[in-house]
């Protein structure tokens, strides 16, 4: 089985935009080959301040924010977790993003399922990743526990 974990957005939830749709159809059409496990969008409230204020709120809401996307996404795998077997494959849609918790869910997999198939895909550009702190470290880091990472974006390349 191929289990395709992906985020709905808050700007693409409800249109035929994204890859929760993508992994909708693959679903519907081969539903003995793919599984979607869709985590809903985790609304997070901005809060209007003056500066010195913004960035502390911003820190607190990032923190609330993954943790809300964390345990969203691993009450969404508790059935993928009681059926996950030898052989089957786990791509993580949304990887490399701070914000979703895709990273502890691939380091989760690697210590208990260590004979499923992890592949992760970044679609962002590279010079995204680095202005989001992402150095040649850290991606290194990240790919740890996968077995194949797949790209889209920018043809730029990363030094590492």
């Amino acid at each position: 089985m191929r289990y395709l974990v992906a985020q709905q957005w808050n700007n693409i939830q409800g249109n035929h935009a994204g890859f929760p749709h993508i992994c909708k159809l693959l679903q519907r059409d081969y539903p003995d080959k793919y599984c979607l496990i869709e985590c809903e969008p985790v609304y997070n409230k901005r809060h209007k301040s003056f500066w010195p204020l913004k960035r502390i709120t911003s820190l607190i809401d990032s923190y609330v924010y993954y943790t809300k996307f964390k345990r969203s996404l691993l009450k969404n795998c508790k059935p993928m977790f009681r059926a996950l077997k030898k052989g089957d494959e786990v791509f993580l849609l949304e990887y490399n993003l701070k914000t979703t918790p895709q990273y502890d869910l691939a380091l989760y997999l690697r210590k208990h399922y260590n004979d499923v198939l992890i592949i992760a895909m970044t679609h962002l550009a590279p010079s995204f990743l680095i202005k989001s702190g992402f150095d040649g470290n850290k991606i290194l880091k990240w790919a740890e526990p996968i077995d194949m990472h797949i790209t889209m974006g920018s043809i730029a390349s990363i030094t590492l």
